[in-house]
């Protein structure tokens, strides 16, 4: 319940039904906060991801992900900014890759992604942000921001994120939005020769739906693929 968002025609526009259904085939979508803009990745930001990433131990430490060696590999990382399932039948994508950009400016700030491979319908959330850009909210929104994607369009029954022990900013990110921690996984990974510890945080879609504050982006634009049959092919 709770008003809907504003939302951008663009391309051909689904009724609401219909569009809840297909929004895991996407062709663009842009979600907007109060404080960041959350749009698919294209190459042309490399150079500015490869800026914010490139030796800061500070971000990297925190991350599985090594970190790029050069602003080359992240234009292949960012060639896709969605990976379809092999099933020609399903309706929803796998994975998503998104920029954080800042509202105002539109400059990119961070990174998010949800992936659904291997666990249909449970999504795994990961993200950074720029250090220049660290306690101004970014983080918090563009989860909030993906979460209601997940939950309201892409049909998830639960999504949750794995942090470092010791990162407790991303665990607060993810305790602001009602993610839950559930339990500790004791020498998970490892990296640069260190295992780490890592919390397991996780917001189910009932949890979600009950939760005291309710959130609305303040536009949506949802872009989707035409349906089979339609003659109108992506724009």
């Amino acid at each position: 319940a709770g008003k809907e968002p504003k939302r951008i025609a663009t391309g051909r526009l689904l009724g609401a039904s219909m569009l809840g259904r297909m929004a895991g085939r996407l062709e663009h979508l842009t979600l907007e906060g109060d404080r960041v803009l959350v749009r698919p990745v294209d190459p042309a930001d490399a150079a500015r991801a490869f800026e914010l990433l490139s030796g800061k131990e500070e971000i990297l430490r925190w991350l599985v992900w090594q970190g790029p060696a050069n602003d080359s590999e992240l234009e292949l990382r960012f060639a896709r900014w969605r990976t379809d399932s092999d099933d020609e039948e399903a309706e929803t994508a796998d994975d998503f890759n998104l920029a954080i950009c800042d509202r105002e400016t539109l400059e990119l700030v961070g990174g998010i992604s949800v992936r659904f491979r291997g666990h249909p319908g449970q999504g795994d959330l990961g993200y950074w942000i720029g250090r220049d850009s660290w306690g101004l909210g970014f983080a918090t929104e563009a989860v909030r921001l993906v979460t209601w994607l997940c939950f309201h369009h892409l049909g998830a029954s639960v999504l949750y994120g794995w942090v470092f022990v010791g990162n407790d900013a991303s665990r607060k990110v993810l305790e602001k939005n009602g993610y839950v921690l559930t339990h500790t996984a004791r020498g998970k990974i490892e990296k640069g020769g260190r295992v780490v510890d890592e919390w397991y945080l996780a917001l189910s879609r009932w949890d979600w739906e009950h939760l005291e504050e309710s959130f609305v982006p303040r536009t949506v634009e949802l872009r989707p693929e035409s349906l089979p049959g339609s003659g109108h092919g992506p724009r």
